[in-house]
């Protein structure tokens, strides 16, 4: 009995000064691009009703404060400068802190769809010229999200930033990587790219539920699809795992290539796909 009873005390000890870890998703870590002159949002998960506290290196006397919910998860808003860094952003909540570095501040753009925008120097592009020799740019960096697919929307995903080098390039979308560096050499500032695509998907895949729901017409687009053995097919279950976990990310814009594989069935309603893809 005495056994017992020590064994409770020491759990109503431990429950009193553990904490649950303070955790960031995967697109806010080191080397990001964050969106210049923006209100920017931050989010993560946490111990609940604890007090977080937000600093920016770039105005250290501005510390943000929000309160981490019941549901362990928090969200805040900060503004950010003109393009440059490199810049940190500490997240304090009691006893832990978390601190990304190497931040830099400009351009973000989502680079998304099915193979033309999958294809990349490494898939056997042989008219790149001397890319891969001049590629190396500390103001370009990549974001390159993980292949997924789920029912149900996810609050994460795989993924890291890397600066573009002679390593990371070749790996990444062609189209997105010279379309960065135009930005880049046109605007003078950091350009960040999130890189979520999948050769060979359909655009319903990447749309959200909430756009066949609101519309009868789009929704009877899904109701026939036949699977494939190769990439997801269904309405939605791409866009739970590659798009809807970083969508408070604020960017200046979106990439869009694909269609082909929507041309056997709805290649004269795609013009209603992507108008709905696009107001979603």
């Amino acid at each position: 009995m005495r056994t017992l009873f020590l064994c409770f005390l020491l759990s109503i000890v431990f429950c009193a000064s553990g904490q649950l870890p303070l955790r960031l998703p995967s697109i806010l870590s080191n080397h990001a691009v964050l969106q210049q002159n923006a209100k920017v949002r931050l989010w993560g998960w946490g111990p609940g009703s604890i007090r977080l506290a937000i600093v920016c290196s770039w105005n250290m006397s501005d510390t943000v404060f929000t309160s981490i919910g019941v549901n362990c998860d928090w969200e805040a808003t900060i503004n950010t400068p003109k393009a440059g860094g490199t810049h940190s952003i500490q997240f304090i909540c009691r006893k832990q802190k978390i601190t990304i570095e190497d931040i830099v501040l400009g351009e973000v753009w989502l680079c998304s769809g099915q193979s033309n925008m999958e294809f990349s120097l490494k898939s056997g592009i042989t008219d790149a010229g001397d890319a891969l020799t001049t590629c190396k740019n500390n103001e370009i960096r990549f974001f390159r999200v993980t292949q997924s697919y789920n029912k149900y929307p996810q609050t994460n995903c795989d993924g890291e930033w890397v600066v573009c080098d002679e390593n990371s390039m070749p790996t990444f979308s062609a189209v997105g990587y010279f379309f960065g560096c135009r930005l880049n050499d046109q605007l003078k500032v950091p350009v960040g790219l999130i890189g979520s695509y999948w050769g060979g998907t359909c655009i319903q895949s990447w749309m959200p539920a909430e756009v066949f729901d609101k519309n009868q017409e789009l929704r009877k687009m899904t109701e026939n699809i036949e699977p494939w053995d190769w990439a997801p097919k269904g309405a939605d279950v791409i866009y739970n795992s590659m798009i809807f976990p970083f969508s408070p990310y604020r960017i200046a814009g979106v990439l869009w290539y694909q269609g082909e594989a929507n041309v056997a069935s709805e290649y004269n309603k795609y013009s209603k796909l992507l108008t709905g893809m696009i107001d979603s």
